[in-house]
């Protein structure tokens, strides 16, 4: 995705965001608070997954936003990162029965990362890009789902259909495999 001035926005690699991760708690200890975050997207198939090599942000809810964001906005000046390496812009298509295992623990700040169902199903409800299907693959074969109907099971465990997109709804009539 290019910058306003038409230049390539950086991706950050798995060694930038545990980098970013570390000095996020350096920073937060400095400033005399704890937090926990929660990530989701991209971030996830990098650091757990290692199913690609970058992402271009780190998708997270995180508790705290205000001494998180001002930790973030810091880290990205001192490791010369995107002003929004960090964001909870993703939160809203976060599910209510999202799952989240801890993926690290450090002084100040507790990071965890969605499960392998929760972000398959979210991946299945965005469905965007082709990452996104590269990154659906990747999770089908981390759960064992081998049809659409196995997928539609995980999915509809974490999001209504009535709420899912429509180019991401399943199809009425015939079987669904």
């Amino acid at each position: 995705m290019p910058w306003q001035d038409g230049r390539m926005r950086p991706l950050l690699t798995r060694e930038q965001i545990e980098e970013a991760f570390s000095e996020l708690d350096r920073e937060l200890g400095r400033a005399g608070q704890r937090a926990t975050i929660h990530v989701v997207g991209g971030a996830v198939m990098c650091l757990v997954f290692r199913a690609r090599e970058s992402t271009k942000d780190v998708d997270a809810w995180f508790d705290d936003s205000r001494s998180v964001r001002a930790a973030a906005a810091k880290v990205a000046n001192l490791l010369n990162l995107p002003e929004n390496w960090l964001n909870d812009a993703a939160k809203v298509y976060i599910p209510e029965q999202a799952r989240f295992e801890e993926w690290r623990s450090l002084s100040n700040l507790e990071i965890l990362v969605a499960d392998a169902s929760t972000l398959f199903a979210m991946k299945c409800a965005a469905a965007r890009t082709e990452e996104d299907a590269a990154d659906i693959r990747v999770l089908a074969r981390e759960l064992g789902v081998h049809s659409s109907k196995e997928a539609l099971r995980v999915v509809e465990a974490f999001y209504p259909a009535s709420r899912l997109p429509v180019r991401t709804q399943p199809a009425t009539g015939g079987d669904a495999r």
